[in-house]
């Protein structure tokens, strides 16, 4: 989390300095990447939507986004993403990569076996990406944006098994899924 924290101070430095342009080319734009994906990797195949919003600044664009991705345990990212174009023509290959925190869609259950009583509890965790896409510009500032890149997600999960019988403890046990897949988007930039 401290990194995250450090890469979105680091990103609203760029942008002020980039507010400081006196050239109205060089103007600080909003941008909205908005994508359904497809993941595949070594747990079978995913779904994730996603959207990013932030600016545009030449050929850059910075943004915070979200989504769900369905891959494995389903999840919520929260992530900072950084994007640079390496052309201004209608047809644009750019590089990209995000990271942040997942977060499961789900907080938590708990269910009985016998006399026993387990109680699991899902943790936030990391979620990154990064990859090459490309985006085909129209007359609107609208562009049409596909991409495939290397995702990577974890999910940490404590479980505390407990009995109703005096004297036995508690038990608890940790685990961490690590999901490393291949993304692929298609979407809208705005």
């Amino acid at each position: 989390m401290k990194h995250l924290l450090s890469i979105i101070t680091a990103s609203f430095f760029l942008l002020h300095v980039a507010a400081q342009s006196s050239d109205p080319k060089e103007k600080v734009h909003f941008s909205s990447i908005n994508t359904l994906g497809i993941m595949a990797g070594g747990n079978g195949e995913g779904i994730a939507l996603q959207t990013i919003n932030g600016v545009r600044y030449k050929s850059w664009n910075f943004g915070i986004g979200t989504g769900i991705d369905w891959y494995g345990v389903r999840s919520i990212p929260l992530i900072v993403d950084v994007r640079r174009s390496f052309t201004n023509k209608k047809y644009k290959p750019f590089v990209y990569t995000n990271a942040g925190a997942n977060f499961p869609w789900a907080s938590g259950d708990s269910y009985s076996i016998g006399f026993s009583t387990i109680e699991t509890k899902y943790k936030p965790a990391f979620y990154g990406e990064f990859g090459l896409g490309y985006k085909v510009s129209f007359k609107n500032q609208t562009a049409f944006v596909m991409s495939a890149g290397f995702s990577y997600k974890e999910i940490k999960v404590e479980q505390i098994s407990s009995t109703g019988i005096p004297g036995f403890s508690k038990m608890t046990s940790f685990y961490e899924y690590y999901y490393r897949r291949i993304a692929v988007r298609m979407g809208i930039n705005f």
